[in-house]
């Protein structure tokens, strides 16, 4: 096979993509028609095109492909493959419901893990929980966590859900979007709790939320956290413990770039 046909193939191929004209296909090599064939059938959107293609495998990828460009879920019907069949249905079910926010049309969508995304995606859209309700026990809790923290900031709403360490970070979540850390302490778990009070005391830059905190080893944590977000030496200054405040300085030292600050650290271990 000589050089020059290669491409002569390739040069027609590309000219048949190109100007969406299958027929110049038939005077490429057999080794590539098919993908001369794919590339034009693509390119003009026509189901028949593909249906000139010889692979099996390549006749279902460009049927697929031309499919949902359409929005055609008839033609995902002509799909051999099943793989490729019932990724043809999902994707264009799922646009449509999308689009639509109408749950009716999640119910076409073939592939159960695909489904119950269909529904959590049109919940999160019509910030509707009943929607959630479609969606088995196991699977449930994720959506109703989804809509309540990005949609509604409802704690209240996190009572809902049924397994605990989702709706610990429900509250957690709520808690830093609204920059309420009151929130935190519905929290269930102790280090969940310890976690959001770090977060929103990052977020809202209050350092009296450090206070929250039994033990004064936490506190000085907290305290390094806002003192590097600031970046504030004053607030190393308040930390109780002679090792964290020498490390808060070297943070908030690094972070401002100033030497004066790193003077104040003095040699120890860690």
């Amino acid at each position: 096979y000589h050089t020059q046909n290669i491409f002569k193939d390739f040069c027609l191929e590309k000219v048949a993509k190109a100007t969406k004209n299958d027929a110049l296909c038939h005077d490429v090599s057999i080794t590539y028609r098919d993908g001369c064939i794919f590339g034009a059938a693509t390119a003009k959107l026509d189901i028949d095109a593909c249906k000139k293609i010889n692979d099996k495998r390549v006749i279902d990828s460009c049927i697929q492909i031309v499919a949902i460009a359409t929005r055609d879920l008839q033609s995902c019907s002509l799909v051999q493959d099943k793989f490729f069949n019932e990724a043809c249905v999902n994707k264009i079910t799922a646009e449509l419901a999308l689009e639509s926010l109408d749950v009716k049309h999640c119910d076409n969508i073939k592939t159960e893990y695909q489904r119950y995304g269909c529904y959590l995606a049109i919940a999160e859209g019509k910030s509707d929980l009943n929607v959630c309700d479609l969606i088995p026990d196991s699977y449930k809790d994720t959506c109703y966590w989804s809509v309540i923290t990005k949609k509604k900031k409802d704690a209240e709403l996190c009572k809902l859900i049924t397994r605990y360490d989702t709706k610990n970070n429900c509250y957690r979540d709520i808690a830093v979007s609204t920059n309420k850390t009151e929130i935190c302490d519905s929290i269930s778990s102790e280090l969940g709790k310890k976690y959001c009070y770090v977060e929103t005391s990052r977020k809202t830059k209050d350092k009296s939320v450090c206070k929250k905190f039994k033990y004064k080893k936490e506190q000085d944590e907290c305290l390094i956290e806002i003192a590097t977000v600031l970046p504030d030496m004053s607030i190393c200054e308040a930390i109780f413990e002679d090792n964290i405040k020498f490390y808060c300085f070297y943070r908030v030292g690094v972070l401002t770039k100033d030497v004066s600050i790193c003077e104040k650290t003095k040699a120890t271990t860690f």
